[in-house]
């Protein structure tokens, strides 16, 4: 069992607390209203939308305090990340961790180690954590996310399948589809 860090736990407490906040807020609202929102007036059905917009964006970030909260703090993160994460009065240190990614980042490292015809897939939510695995997979590793075009795709795909030195695909919801899946299946 992979338990939390202190500093996941304390931020999955914090941001629970905020949705809640923000639920109840968005309980109360008249949509006929106008409200303020980061110093301009909105209409309380469209202040509605943006309250949920928000409320969708923390349960996003808790999913990656539960798994990765280190690509929070990646150069790539969001104003909105670095707003939260700043907010929750955690050190680096303290969010940097995460019993999961480091358990895949062992296994990939040390137990991957497939027979002459092995080959494995892992499947990740997120596109940067998807290239910080890559980053860590042995050689014989290839990729397949959102941003491939279509063509790199399908090299991709032809190199797991066909490449008997390719071991290793790592993909995000682009590759758990089409002719990724068919072969799988």
């Amino acid at each position: 069992v992979l338990e939390a860090t202190n500093g996941q736990k304390k931020a999955t407490e914090r941001l629970k607390a905020i949705k809640e906040e923000l639920a109840d807020k968005k309980k109360s609202i008249i949509p006929t209203k106008m409200y303020e929102h980061e110093g301009r007036q909105v209409i309380g059905s469209e202040y509605e939308t943006i309250l949920d917009n928000v409320i969708q964006a923390y349960t996003l970030f808790l999913i990656l305090i539960a798994n990765s909260p280190q690509l929070l703090m990646h150069k790539e993160s969001s104003p909105f990340s670095k707003k939260t994460l700043a907010s929750l009065n955690l050190s680096e240190n303290e969010i940097k961790g995460s019993p999961k990614y480091e358990y895949m980042k062992s296994f990939i490292t040390e137990n991957i180690l497939p027979s002459e015809s092995d080959k494995v897939i892992i499947f990740t939510q997120f596109e940067r954590q998807a290239r910080e695995l890559a980053k860590i997979a042995p050689k014989n590793t290839v990729m397949i996310t959102g941003s491939h075009s279509s063509d790199e795709r399908e090299a991709a795909i032809d190199g797991i399948w066909n490449n008997p030195d390719i071991k290793i695909l790592i993909g995000t919801a682009a590759a758990s589809t089409g002719k990724v899946y068919a072969r799988i299946a």
